[in-house]
């Protein structure tokens, strides 16, 4: 008589699974720069490929409520929170590429990871230039990844030659803030090379589980800066 090979537990297969897929969701989910670099400077359909690397550093405030062991596995006693506030720094590094696709749309992409990200994220951008010419610019943003997205409205102005003041106003699904009010400048380094340089406040909505009681976050201010070149076409 033919033996049948015993078929697996579906139970037992599907279960590590899904415990798999939930720790790479809660690992990425909404993981984002923390930044708004490279700043948006106009860029013309010839002006070749814009690459550059950049850091962030941000600054936080977290209040820490904890409750005493006893009162913590027997609701029936009072209890009283011991709540401690500390400033929580954190650092990022990034990567970026921009491409001009004609006079007014542009896109790229970007990877970034640290502790604000928190982690490692990626995503690509597209931007519109509605308003432009050679000393300001106004656009559409949309940036995308994995797990996040944002939409903005970037805006820069020329105050010397070669000199933009910018900022890039956003709302997005993203740990690192939805909200977020940047200002910087950009300023040549020679002929072939921008110094980015900012400084902005981003609003959380993620609240850090470290104790028994979640720990509140305070808006993260952060301050940022980027090298990027332009290699032709």
């Amino acid at each position: 008589m033919a033996s049948v090979a015993p078929q697996p537990d579906r139970v037992s297969v599907s279960a590590p699974l899904l415990l798999l897929l939930s720790g790479v969701w809660l690992t990425f989910w909404a993981c984002a720069p923390p930044s708004t670099l490279p700043a948006p400077i106009p860029m013309a359909k010839g002006d070749g490929v814009l690459l550059g690397s950049g850091a962030s550093v941000s600054l936080a405030t977290r209040e820490d409520c904890r409750i005493d062991d006893a009162a913590a596995f027997d609701s029936g006693l009072p209890y009283t929170p011991t709540c401690s506030t500390a400033l929580q720094p954190s650092a990022d590094g990034a990567f970026w590429g921009v491409v001009p696709l004609s006079d007014r749309w542009a896109v790229g992409g970007q990877l970034t990871a640290g502790q604000a990200t928190p982690g490692i994220a990626g995503g690509v951008m597209g931007r519109y230039d509605f308003t432009k010419n050679e000393r300001m610019l106004i656009g559409a943003q949309v940036e995308l990844g994995a797990f996040w997205m944002s939409v903005g409205v970037p805006a820069s102005f020329q105050v010397r030659d070669r000199v933009w003041l910018y900022t890039h106003p956003s709302l997005g699904l993203r740990t690192s803030g939805p909200s977020r009010i940047p200002l910087g400048v950009g300023v040549p380094l020679g002929s072939r090379l921008r110094l980015d340089v900012e400084g902005g406040v981003a609003y959380s909505f993620v609240e850090e589980f470290s104790s028994r009681y979640a720990s509140v976050r305070s808006p993260r201010g952060w301050f940022g800066f980027g090298l990027s070149t332009t290699l032709n076409r």
